[in-house]
């Protein structure tokens, strides 16, 4: 057995532990985050329609009623949540990123503004900036990681 230090994932209905999960050390937390950070620096090159295929392909997923299935009892031995409200969750996941595709299709046009002298204007261009890091609420992880 390993000395790794590990949390405990109890299912709240039965008080079994149903998983344990490593704690990453300070260093494996850097990697990891260098890991995002290299990551991150090429998928910002990626076309727009690239990044949304991704998004895409994730609703499809969300879609596919084996995976919300399985999606759903993790959650609910995680938590105790009912399964049919975990379904319905999971149901709006999908729904949900058409808006932020829309959202990020506008967010990163770029725009012409008037400077308000003759001649000149300004061009905007918005641009990925890096990582974001999510530490996500335990009860609703899908719908807060969507967000």
């Amino acid at each position: 057995m390993s000395n790794q230090r590990c949390i405990e994932v109890i299912n709240p209905a039965t008080g079994e532990c149903i998983e344990r999960i490593p704690v990453d050390t300070q260093e494996q937390v850097r990697a990891k985050s260098r890991a995002a950070n290299a990551a991150q620096k090429l998928w910002k090159n990626e076309p727009l329609e690239a990044r949304i295929g991704v998004v895409r392909k994730l609703q499809e997923l969300l879609r596919d009623s084996t995976n919300v299935e399985r999606l759903s009892s993790i959650r609910c031995r995680e938590t105790g949540m009912p399964v049919a409200l975990s379904n319905g969750l999971l149901s709006v996941i999908p729904d949900r990123l058409d808006s932020y595709i829309a959202m990020a299709q506008e967010a990163v046009k770029t725009d012409q503004v008037e400077s308000g002298m003759p001649g000149l204007s300004v061009r905007v261009v918005y641009e990925p900036k890096g990582v974001i890091y999510h530490v996500s609420a335990w009860n609703f992880p899908y719908l807060m990681g969507c967000d």
